[in-house]
């Protein structure tokens, strides 16, 4: 599958890849495809990204956007994809966003997408990007759907559900509108198989010792096996293989129980564009 003429081919940490790595073809598409709703919203606007990593969606958004200002911590990952997706309209740079202010990231569209469950104090990150968006701005931003999570995944401080996303940043933004990834039987199946692997592979450690080891051995244990889990998925089962999953995903609005992921769409306005 080709995503790019100067594809990142390397694994940048346990939560971020290449998006032309075969095994990780379907949670490829599954963030794309909110990549995609996003641009909806970015023609010709002035676009942040927050926590951008290999820099594959924030160079969609720059198709489409006037300008696009991609923000990651991580300098590793900020490395690469400034040098996988250089063009004049996008910009990556190395910050926290927490260290910033609302001035540094002000903007007509802010994108954030997967991020929110990482953040040990997620109040303050919705009070900054309302901040941030308070002119006339929108603000996008998805998460994991915690109802349809599986096992523990060592990155994640917290997982939301639709009401609890709602209650956080209904106390920010006046409007909240909630959307979801819908996910096709073979997209569904996908991810049964890869609950499933997940959850043996944490049955092994059953003195959970992921409970007292340094958190940096976790993280590094938990990436390694993760990776392990998508090959096999990816090479085995019934159509598994295939590389071709754009349109096993879409972005909708109602049945959240049942989403995947959830995709907030917040706004200081009674209507956006």
């Amino acid at each position: 599958m080709q995503y790019g003429k100067k594809a990142v081919t390397r694994m940048v940490s346990g939560e971020r890849a290449s998006y032309e790595r075969p095994e990780w073809a379907a949670t490829a598409a599954r963030h794309r495809v909110v990549y995609r709703f996003a641009q909806h919203f970015a023609p010709d606007r002035q676009v942040v990204e927050i926590g951008c990593g290999a820099g594959y969606g924030a160079h969609l958004i720059a198709q489409v956007a006037d300008r696009v200002l991609a923000i990651d911590y991580d300098a590793e990952a900020v490395a690469a994809a400034d040098q996988s997706w250089r063009a004049d309209r996008l910009v990556f740079r190395v910050a926290d966003a927490m260290s910033l202010s609302a001035a540094d990231i002000r903007c007509d569209v802010l994108v954030s997408l997967q991020v929110l469950e990482h953040l040990p104090d997620a109040r303050r990150f919705a009070a900054l990007v309302a901040e941030a968006t308070k002119a006339c701005g929108v603000c996008i931003l998805s998460t994991p759907n915690a109802l349809q999570s599986f096992g523990e995944n060592p990155y994640h401080v917290h997982e939301y559900t639709p009401p609890e996303l709602e209650e956080l940043l209904s106390e920010f933004f006046p409007v909240v509108d909630m959307y979801g990834v819908q996910a096709s039987e073979r997209a569904l199946a996908y991810h049964s198989r890869r609950g499933r692997a997940v959850e043996r592979l944490l049955a092994l450690d059953f003195l959970r010792l992921r409970r007292i080891l340094p958190q940096t051995w976790v993280r590094r244990i938990g990436g390694f096996l993760g990776e392990r889990v998508k090959q096999h998925l990816m090479r085995s089962g019934p159509r598994l293989s295939s590389d071709t999953w754009e349109d096993e995903y879409r972005v909708a609005a109602g049945n959240l129980e049942e989403a995947l992921d959830l995709v907030a769409v917040c706004s200081h306005a009674a209507e956006h564009e």
